[in-house]
């Protein structure tokens, strides 16, 4: 074994001003952590930059993905929906709030909606104008629906009804009965 501290390796004392444990000059010893030189820490970096994200960018960009992306789905096929939102930026809802909505809003309401575990997988998202004879709307209308396969507006008015408290028109504003027709149809 090595030798115990403040012994050197060739069995005298250590010599003065080392550690015990510090091999003598000519020892074949290892080093240790008590010999090995710590290396100097990194300079500090200085703090990266990054231009500030907009709020207001990054939910129209979010919203124009989820619409592009559902439009491969083939989404409007003549079914029966229910319309879960629809909102532009700027509009008003009395029935929610007397605050115009903004694109952050209308993307975390639909976002809320497509991750809900009771009808998230079935819903899509969709611009007014994308279906039937709806002009498109300027800002852009975006529609939430829950693509449920209904076969009928009563089929689609049942299921409203048993996924929300809501009755009469407080119903209708957070699950409208709607049928999603080719274009020009």
């Amino acid at each position: 074994g090595w030798p115990a501290p403040g012994v050197s390796a060739g069995g005298g004392p250590t010599p003065a001003g080392l550690p015990a444990g510090t091999p003598a000059a000519g020892s074949s010893r290892p080093p240790t952590a008590a010999t090995t030189p710590l290396p100097s820490p990194a300079p500090p970096s200085a703090p990266e930059t990054t231009a500030p994200v907009d709020p207001r960018r990054a939910a129209s960009d979010r919203l124009e993905e989820l619409l592009r992306q559902d439009a491969t789905r083939h989404v409007v096929r003549g079914q029966w929906v229910a319309q879960l939102a629809s909102k532009y930026e700027g509009i008003v809802d009395p029935l929610v709030r007397p605050e115009p909505f903004t694109l952050p809003e209308i993307l975390a309401e639909h976002e809320a909606l497509r991750s809900n575990p009771v009808f998230g997988a079935s819903v899509r998202l969709l611009q007014q104008g994308d279906w039937g004879r709806a002009a498109a709307h300027d800002p852009p209308m975006f529609v939430t629906v829950a693509d449920i396969n209904a076969g009928s507006a009563d089929a689609v008015r049942a299921w409203c009804q048993a996924h929300f408290a809501q009755r009469g028109r407080a119903l209708e504003n957070v699950c409208y009965v709607r049928q999603l027709t080719p274009r020009g149809s």
